[in-house]
């Protein structure tokens, strides 16, 4: 084999190597500094716990990561709120842990729906990283449970 070809060869492969060493390690950094800008962003926000008493014990609380279900929430838990303990909904059922810290990011305009962003050690199911919740049932205090006195 020619050796001027070996050489081409060679010197072209390894650029392609370290071309792909040098994206994967900026890509890695502009990760890590987009995940603590994120997070920076988000914590920035007023903490809070979300759960629902109106049933008795602290229960998790639904959410909607798509606004075309906000209505649809908000007749939900205005039901619960009305003394029907098991209304109907028309959404995708999402929950947030009653123990689970979310960051209120804003309101809607009659402030019932809060949008929220999660705690970054809640994994959801859906994929997001926040959702949208009724607004009444955010609270500033972890949920506290009674227990049982034997």
């Amino acid at each position: 084999m020619n050796k001027k070809l070996v050489l081409v060869l060679t010197i072209t492969i390894l650029t392609v190597i370290t071309f792909f060493v040098i994206a994967y390690t900026l890509l890695r950094n502009y990760n890590r500094s987009y995940d603590r800008s994120y997070h920076k962003f988000i914590t920035s926000h007023k903490a809070m716990y979300c759960y629902d008493t109106s049933l008795g014990p602290p229960n998790p609380v639904l959410y909607v990561s798509d606004k075309k279900y906000l209505d649809s929430l908000k007749k939900y838990y205005r039901e619960i709120e009305h003394g029907n303990p098991s209304p109907t909904f028309n959404f995708p059922i999402y929950m947030i842990p009653t123990k689970e810290k979310v960051y209120v990011l804003s309101y809607n305009k009659d402030s019932t729906i809060a949008k929220v962003a999660f705690d970054t050690s809640f994994r959801t199911v859906d994929g997001s990283n926040g959702g949208y919740v009724y607004a009444h049932l955010l609270h500033s205090q972890k949920p506290k449970y009674d227990r049982l006195k034997k």
